[in-house]
């Protein structure tokens, strides 16, 4: 999983699980966790074809900083973006993402983070399962 973080390179870590996605009810969780701790996250209609979908709410997309505590949303403030599925199987989806996000309140987070050129070919797990095994088509 990568993406440009106001204009910066961000990729998930090259470690098992790093980058996973995981189908609950009625939405799909993506998200990949960066060496530093960086986490990059959103969820989509728990779909089964490839297609775009807007992050409104309850959709949503976030940063966090694990290390700084801040965070920074989609879904507030206006704040929107895009994720497009280009391949999803019952073991894998695979797309792209670009969105705005602005801070969540109480958090370290100041002002909005761009997000572009977001790419993701990650595996499904199930909710709570440890990750094994390499997943390093991020």
């Amino acid at each position: 999983m990568s993406a440009t973080i106001d204009g910066s390179s961000w990729a998930s870590a090259a470690t098992p699980g790093a980058a996973h996605a995981v189908r609950g009810g009625a939405f799909i969780a993506v998200a990949g966790s960066s060496q530093s701790l960086r986490v990059v996250a959103f969820t989509i209609p728990n779909v089964m074809e490839p297609g775009t979908h807007e992050l409104v709410p309850p959709l949503n997309a976030q940063v966090q900083d694990n290390i700084g505590d801040a965070m920074w949303m989609t879904g507030t403030s206006g704040a929107t973006g895009t994720v497009t599925v280009t391949s999803i199987s019952a073991e894998r989806i695979t797309g792209t993402f670009s969105f705005t996000a602005t801070a969540v309140p109480g958090t370290a987070a100041t002002g909005t983070l761009v997000v572009t050129n977001g790419k993701f070919d990650v595996r499904f797990v199930t909710a709570g399962a440890a990750v094994v095994g390499s997943d390093v088509a991020h």
